[in-house]
């Protein structure tokens, strides 16, 4: 039985992340767009972290990336384009006061 050392734990750790980053490099591949933020100009990049792995992805450009990091981008996106049309909702609707 191998001791749990935090040496082994990194070791393990390092290995599971370059075989996840071997999967990604080699597996399927498809272009997203992320477009400029104006309210941030200075904001010209978007991490996206897959599993302790992180793409900096810039904005304004088509970029090749992982099918998963595409797939995790438009998710928090729709994510947050939702929340963001609550707050709006919220903001704008006449509260009654009984």
């Amino acid at each position: 039985m191998t001791k749990i050392t935090e040496a082994n734990v990194d070791k393990l750790a390092n290995e599971q992340e370059k075989e996840l980053l071997k999967q990604l490099k080699e597996g399927p591949q498809t272009l997203i767009h992320i477009p400029e933020d104006p309210a941030n100009p200075k904001d010209t990049s978007v991490p996206i972290g897959i599993n302790g792995l992180f793409y900096q992805v810039q904005r304004g450009i088509d970029v090749q990336v992982p099918v998963p990091v595409a797939e995790i981008w438009r998710d928090s996106y729709m994510r947050t384009r939702i929340a963001n049309d609550k707050i709006e909702r919220s903001t704008t609707q006449e509260v009654k006061v009984m």
